[in-house]
């Protein structure tokens, strides 16, 4: 709700009729006609979780919905500048880990007491802008604020700015030794400050890491494979994306499509397929790692289809007597301690109940679906199994 603009003219008028005309107006009526025009010469709206003042020639923030947990500082609010984060502005905002502000576009110049007082769980902050001061009690509670930058323009450290920052352990400053030395450091309650690591000049503008992001747009070709194949990328298509970020500044990298199987080749995308086994049958999934982000997709693992159809040991396309006796003959070689004169493959299509045991009992089953099949019967041996089971 915006508030009016108390005029000049109405605080006159009143001190006027306190004096009692047009006479002499009392000089402490003057002086309060113009306090309280300088404090009310704004109007208050809030944009986004900020609370601000427009003072028509410039943007002051002076508060912060509490729950909030990330914060852009804008550089224009109504086409006008933000130029000051007032006092206790973002006091108290325990929730609040991050505060961007833009270092290229930003118009700010002044942060005032107490603005990041007790935001417990911000880590860093970074002033590009020409701001000079650190003003008292800025990051005073911030106790896990972790470290800063700022521009040589800074030229005061204000007694508790930096009061209970514990986990404070680096400045990075943009100016050279000798303006390090000549800044002004008020050493009340400032030993977070005083004992951290010192970074100078712009070369302290360092890389802290890269983000990167992916999108499988196509799965492989192969995505299901027999026992003892190795996982085949072919055919595979990505979109991926970084941005390095360095201390307050982020620099966006080009947009890449390509083909799956060629980057992992050559490096650019980390292939994770630990959890992939082709020695057993079971659903596997398959990671690819492109700087910080993840994207997987799933493979199967099945037992190898054998080249001899179930229950046609002799290969003759038939499934009859001819088989059941080969398979009696070559479990009673088997039973009595010898050779079953069959191969790992025939011993396989055997097998007809899936017991790991081919007996009598599979050749019944052959000589069973032989019956079916001679009286016009059309379902495979696969499915006429399932029925007797």
């Amino acid at each position: 709700m915006k508030q009016l603009k108390k005029a000049i003219a109405g605080l006159s008028a009143l001190a006027i009729l306190l004096s009692g005309g047009f006479g002499i107006v009392p000089q402490s009526a003057v002086e309060f006609g113009i306090a309280a025009s300088a404090e009310a010469d704004y109007t208050e709206d809030t944009y986004e979780a900020l609370t601000y003042r427009n003072y028509e020639d410039h943007i002051e923030i002076v508060g912060c919905d509490k729950s909030a947990t990330s914060i852009i500082i804008p550089e224009y609010i109504e086409g006008y500048p933000v130029t000051v984060i007032g006092e206790n502005a973002f006091s108290g905002c325990t929730k609040l880990y991050e505060i961007q502000i833009d270092p290229d576009r930003s118009e700010l110049t002044a942060i005032e007491r107490g603005a990041f007082e007790n935001c417990e769980k911000l880590e860093r902050f970074v002033v590009f802008t020409k701001i000079d001061k650190i003003s008292a009690d800025t990051f005073k509670g911030c106790r896990n604020l972790s470290y800063v930058f700022f521009e040589d323009s800074v030229k005061t450290i204000e007694s508790g700015a930096f009061s209970g920052c514990e986990k404070l352990e680096t400045i990075y400053y943009g100016g050279d030794e000798k303006s390090w030395n000549a800044m002004e450091i008020n050493k009340e309650e400032n030993d977070a400050f005083i004992n951290a690591d010192v970074q100078l000049g712009s070369n302290s503008i360092t890389k802290i890491k890269d983000e990167g992001s992916i999108q499988i747009l196509k799965f492989p070709n192969k995505t299901e494979y027999q026992i003892g194949e190795e996982l085949d990328l072919t055919g595979g298509f990505f979109c991926g994306g970084y941005t390095t970020v360095y201390l307050g500044k982020t620099k966006h990298g080009d947009f890449v499509n390509a083909d799956l199987a060629e980057y992992v080749d050559r490096g650019t995308l980390k292939l994770d397929d630990s959890e992939f086994d082709n020695t057993k049958p079971g659903t596997y999934m398959i990671h690819i790692k492109y700087y910080d982000d993840v994207d997987s997709f799933k493979v199967t693992v099945k037992e190898a289809a054998p080249t001899i159809p179930l229950g046609n040991l002799n290969g003759d396309d038939a499934i009859n007597a001819n088989d059941a006796a080969i398979l009696l003959a070559a479990a009673a070689a088997s039973g009595a301690g010898g050779d079953s004169g069959l191969t790992e493959e025939q011993i396989k299509a055997a097998d007809l109940n899936a017991d790991d045991n081919f007996d009598a009992i599979d050749a019944a089953i052959i000589l069973q679906y032989a019956a079916y099949a001679g009286t016009g019967g059309k379902d495979s041996i696969q499915d006429f199994i399932k029925i007797l089971q």
